[in-house]
This record gives structure tokens, C-alpha cells and sequence, in this order.
């Protein structure tokens, strides 16, 4: 067993982890692994993302474990673009939601760690940050 990258968790966390994947999972003693860490919060599991096979809920995405492509908005080319999933996560504790209401009526439900991006001032923004006047790009 190989880890090539492990970020930000303290060695208990780790070693637990690390013990407790292993005794349920014995085939996969000799597998190599990517671990990245979660680049920042999550997103209601009702919210509807587009793929490439349709729309599809992030719960959805989540159960399936969808190995397909999302629409993504690039900020460097400001193009969207067909982009894999780099992972899926399933939080049921989280507790830190916020609801943001838009100008069309429609609404995003999302932690506030979750970094949203605001074009008028060309940068990423945590929504627990977010004062209340800011543009965010919904395309």
C-alpha cells in the first residue's frame, strides 16, 4: 500500500482511518490509493447538477458514485466545461446551512464553507464570508 498524497489530517485521524478501511476492506492491503483532502463545503442534496448524461442531484451523484462528467464554469477562460468528480462525500451531521436566494426566485442551499464565486470582484468567497450584496455567478 502506497499513499501518495495525504493532507491536512492529524496522524490520529489517519492512523485510525487508515486501520479501520483496511480490516473491513483485507482485499485492498496491496492497492495503490489517491487520497486528496474535501477542497470545501457541500451543497444540498437536492440541488440538481448538470452531467453529461442530464441533470442529476447531488444525492444522486453521491449514491451512484457517478464516474461521469459535470458542467463546471473555468474562471481563468470564464467557459464552462465538462469536468470529472474528483470525489464524492455524503455528510449527515453537518449542521452549517445556509440559503441563498436569488434574483430568478431560485434558491442554493449550501455549508458555509462552501466557496462560491463572485465575478465582479475576480475571486472565490466562503459563504459563511458572504455579506449579503455580493454578485455570485449561477450559470
Amino acid at each position: 500500500m502506497r499513499f501518495i498524497r495525504w493532507h491536512d489530517i492529524e496522524n490520529h485521524y489517519q492512523e485510525r482511518f487508515i486501520y479501520n478501511f483496511f480490516y473491513n476492506n483485507p482485499d485492498l492491503v496491496d492497492q495503490e490509493f489517491v487520497v486528496t483532502e474535501k477542497l470545501d463545503g457541500c451543497l444540498d442534496e437536492n440541488t440538481i447538477i448538470e452531467t453529461k448524461d442530464g441533470s442529476m442531484t447531488i444525492k444522486n451523484i453521491c449514491d451512484i458514485k457517478y464516474k461521469g462528467k459535470i458542467l463546471s464554469y473555468n474562471t481563468n477562460t470564464h467557459k464552462n466545461e465538462w469536468n470529472s468528480i474528483l470525489q464524492w462525500s455524503i455528510i449527515s451531521t453537518n449542521d452549517d446551512w445556509y440559503e441563498i436566494n436569488l434574483r430568478d426566485g431560485s434558491k442554493l442551499k449550501l455549508t458555509g464553507s462552501h466557496r462560491v464565486w463572485l465575478p465582479d470582484l475576480n475571486c472565490y468567497r466562503r459563504v459563511d464570508e458572504l455579506q449579503g450584496d455580493e454578485i455570485l455567478l449561477k450559470r
